[in-house]
């Protein structure tokens, strides 16, 4: 399942426009939160998939605040 995931990763990074690392690691995480929500085993599934989905959507939103703060974009350079 990494080999696929690594593939899929390989190809937005180098098949599509330039994206941002930013954007990149969004997309990426997208397709783990469909991967974790396709393996979740935790009943009744729609709270699983509610508690997986709340607890890593409001993980990166916590990231993206202090990494805000932390480091904020000067808007000099691009990756």
């Amino acid at each position: 399942m990494a080999l696929g995931l690594f593939a899929v990763f390989a190809i937005l990074r180098f098949r599509t426009v330039n994206y941002t690392a930013k954007d990149m690691t969004y997309i990426f995480t997208v397709i783990g939160v469909s991967v974790i929500n396709s393996q979740a085993n935790i009943s009744p599934s729609l709270l699983g998939a509610l508690l997986v989905n709340s607890i890593i959507i409001i993980t990166a939103i916590i990231l993206e605040l202090f990494l805000k703060k932390k480091f904020p974009d000067t808007g000099s350079h691009s990756l």
